[in-house]
């Protein structure tokens, strides 16, 4: 509505040009449904998983440890007050009813999917305080087993690696993936081994002079980008996606039963990555794979609607056959 690629702000128009279209009012509807955030602060649960990051990570880390949670918080304040101000605003506060982020993406994924039974898995940048999650859906059954925290992100990491590409982080990652088929193995793929660490069932990401899991430049990371200037742009990118894959994969085989067929549902801008989804489709005892097709953030909101509504009336899944969901526009033929 406003021209802006990628714009990242409250959807006025969008929310004006819907109300218009169908003569609605706000104060009409029953439920005011917001996804991309549900709380400032990390509740109990992840403030347990962050004090284990501490005690695993040297001291001298802690500081920007604690800077990057702080980060998190002020983000998340910002935009919890503004929706709370709109709905304040138009006299709908009592309405507003705040779904976590990646259950919305969760939610996106398997209440659109044509799958009864389903493994959804979601990954991110950060959302939350949380990067991915492993979530169980069965008929109107919806729960998360697992999660791991922005902490151990890949969302960042293949950022990192699209802004030492000299890309634009959140915008040309799939510039990385192409440019993936061009390159060769080399010994960067042993260094990302090197912070970026599998473990039996899981995986984590190390904090070090090598790595640090959040977007940073030059200055912040000297060690990470002096060392990849040595190789030429298509063998990085090869490295960073020869990772991702390995990495979510192993994941994903270890949080999935070994014995039956398993339909999957993904979601987050992870899954945006498309010869990821292939290596996902390829594993052994993968049946089929949906891909929400609003995988990224612009998901959210229809991801919420489901989160709530399986809490409130036990939906079951009911395949989205169709995207085109937008505003209509017709092209006039100019002869």
């Amino acid at each position: 509505f406003n021209r802006i690629k990628n714009y990242h702000g409250f959807p006025k128009k969008t929310l004006g040009y819907t109300l218009k279209k169908f003569g609605l009012k706000l104060k009409e509807f029953d439920y005011i449904i917001y996804g991309i955030i549900d709380n400032i602060n990390p509740d109990k649960n992840i403030s347990s998983n962050f004090l284990n990051k501490f005690l695993e990570t040297p001291k001298k880390y802690h500081k920007r440890i604690k800077e990057r949670i702080n980060t998190e918080i002020i983000w998340n304040k910002k935009h919890i007050n503004n929706i709370k101000k709109f709905a304040k605003k138009n006299k709908i506060l009592h309405k507003l009813v705040f779904v976590d982020h990646h259950e919305s993406h969760a939610a996106s994924a398997y209440f659109c999917s044509p799958f009864k039974n389903a493994n959804i898995f979601t990954f991110d940048g950060k959302g939350g305080f949380r990067s991915s999650s492993h979530y169980i859906g069965k008929n109107n059954y919806f729960e998360r087993k697992n999660y791991l925290t922005t902490f151990d992100s890949l969302g960042y990491f293949y950022g990192n690696i699209t802004r030492a590409l000299g890309f634009k982080t959140e915008r040309h990652e799939g510039k990385v993936t192409g440019l993936a088929a061009y390159g060769k193995k080399t010994k960067l793929i042993k260094y990302f081994k090197s912070f970026i660490v599998i473990d039996k069932n899981s995986f984590k990401i190390k904090f070090g002079p090598n790595y640090i899991p959040w977007f940073c430049n030059k200055k912040e990371l000297p060690n990470f980008f002096s060392r990849l200037e040595k190789y030429s742009k298509p063998d990085i990118a090869f490295a960073a996606q020869y990772i991702l894959e390995k990495t979510i994969t192993h994941y994903i085989k270890k949080n999935i039963a070994k014995n039956k067929k398993i339909n999957i549902c993904l979601a987050g801008g992870v899954f945006a990555n498309v010869k990821l989804n292939q290596k996902i489709r390829e594993i052994k005892n993968v049946k089929n794979v949906y891909v929400q097709p609003a995988m990224s953030d612009t998901g959210i909101s229809l991801g919420a609607i489901y989160a709530f509504l399986s809490k409130k009336k036990k939906i079951q899944p009911k395949f989205l056959k169709s995207v085109a969901l937008g505003s209509e526009y017709r092209v006039k033929h100019i002869k």
